[in-house]
């Protein structure tokens, strides 16, 4: 007799144990309970099945933005076995039109494509609950998150439930969230980050805090008294550019700080303000963090020290000083050509593109991209190495970028968070060449374009951009 491999649904299993207690409060501040989280999730799903014909195996696109009721059409889709595919909706035209067709979705949700989700929702009220109650497939495909890694072409990145719960379980453990705690949803969820809050929430049966509609969340965090956050090193930068400090917050107990290189004095600076803040290593293939700071640290380790690695994953260094990774939180490939098609070697092993090194205690230093460095003149130039100076300079966000050159082949070029004028160029430069050799100090700088279409910047558009006849500082 061989064992079921499915398990209760997440959702409904939080809802059995707390019916009553706080699932999510919306950004009116209005509270919304498991229990009616799960129920909402029944009459989708038994909705969707119904009158949309979604059935197990189907990819659904969603282009909606994060309202009260997506986290139920979310545990809905699971509910049937289909595979939610979110598309961030800051997207271009033409960008979410490629996302489609590689996709080729059975049904898409919002946008131009399909029924709003509002009009689903209003379907589902009179279309009945499930009867039984689901049980789920840890090891089936379960959502597709797009990534542009440093190419800026869209990755399809798929992951099954387990790899969802084997990263929610790790984070849990590694700085347990209790059933008091509310994590807000600072990141939206078409990214992994934003995805990982609400699978540990629902794990642990805490509460997720929908943001407001100011951008700057001080004010969401002190009127809704959330405990946990997670940031990327942009949103964190903007946070300590309008003045936070600990005692501003003080229900705060967690900043999750990801996504992206870590600068040293990013962090120094928040800790001097005595923010918690915590510095993690993942990417969207691992399902969020694979490595991360540990709970009582109180030290600035998570400038280039991206900490422990998590119970659920295996780290190694390959002979080429890649970082690898294998274990439960590791996506079985990517969606291609109709199918998915694995990127781990016959041993399950993960090349992350990133270079790094462990340390005999065990912890993780990331170096910086593999596929970023290029050679200027003979010498060889990781772009990560000058962005952290440039960042502590100027106090602010910096992406280098190479531009080509006649006599050295490629010389680095800067795009920063600040006011590109004469004197502050020269400010920078003279700065710069105390601490860094001649030949990375960048030849042009210029001021980020403002319009961004995601949390982290598209490398392969700067680089684009910054060739591209201007004013070059």
């Amino acid at each position: 007799m061989t064992s079921d491999p499915t398990l209760p649904c997440p959702l409904d299993a939080a809802a059995a144990r707390r019916p009553d207690a706080l699932f999510l409060l919306r950004a009116d501040g209005s509270p919304v309970r498991y229990a009616g989280t799960a129920a909402t999730a029944g009459r989708l799903a038994g909705v969707l099945k119904k009158r949309w014909n979604v059935c197990e195996g189907d990819r659904v696109a969603l282009l909606t933005p994060t309202t009260p009721e997506l986290p139920a059409l979310w545990f809905a889709l699971f509910r049937i076995g289909a595979v939610v595919c979110p598309i961030n909706l800051r997207l271009p035209v033409a960008a979410v039109r490629e996302r489609l067709d590689l996709l080729n979705p059975a049904m898409v949700v919002g946008g131009a494509e399909g029924p709003a989700l509002a009009d689903i929702c209003a379907a589902a009220e009179g279309g009945g609950a499930l009867d039984e109650r689901a049980r789920l497939d840890p090891n089936r495909p379960a959502t597709v998150v797009f990534t542009s890694g440093s190419s800026g072409r869209p990755k399809a990145v798929v992951h099954t439930l387990g790899n969802h719960l084997r990263s929610a379980e790790a984070s849990n453990a590694h700085a347990p969230l209790g059933e008091e705690d509310r994590w807000l949803l600072s990141l939206p969820l078409y990214h992994v980050g934003g995805l990982a809050v609400l699978f540990r929430c629902v794990l642990a049966g805490a509460s997720v805090v929908l943001p407001g509609s100011d951008a700057e969340p001080t004010g969401t965090i002190q009127s809704r008294g959330v405990t946990h956050l997670s940031l990327v090193p942009t949103q964190l930068q903007r946070l300590l550019a309008a003045g936070i400090s600990g005692s501003d917050v003080p229900s705060l107990k967690r900043i999750l700080l990801g996504g992206g290189p870590i600068p040293r004095d990013l962090v120094r600076c928040a800790l001097r303000r005595d923010l918690p803040v915590a510095a993690s290593y993942g990417m969207t293939e691992t399902a969020s963090q694979v490595a991360a700071v540990p709970p009582d640290a109180d030290s600035g380790v998570a400038c280039d020290t991206d900490g422990t690695v998590l119970p659920h994953s295996e780290i190694r260094i390959s002979e080429k000083g890649e970082i690898q990774v294998r274990g439960g939180s590791v996506s079985p490939g990517v969606w291609r050509r109709g199918r998915v098609q694995s990127f781990t070697d016959d041993d399950g092993w993960l090349s992350t593109g990133d270079r790094g090194r462990l340390e005999e205690h065990g912890g993780l230093v990331v170096e910086g991209r593999c596929d970023r460095m290029f050679i200027s003149g003979g010498e060889n130039i990781q772009p990560e190495e000058i962005e952290r100076e440039l960042s502590r300079i100027i106090g602010g966000g910096a992406v280098v970028v190479p531009v080509e050159d006649e006599v050295f082949g490629m010389r680095p070029a800067a795009w920063v968070d600040a006011p590109v004028t004469d004197g502050n160029v020269d400010a920078w430069r003279a700065a710069l060449r105390s601490r860094l050799p001649g030949y990375m100090i960048p030849v042009r700088f210029r001021r980020f374009p403002e319009e961004r279409t995601g949390l982290k910047p598209d490398l392969e558009q700067l680089r684009r951009r910054m060739a591209a006849p201007g004013d070059p500082s």
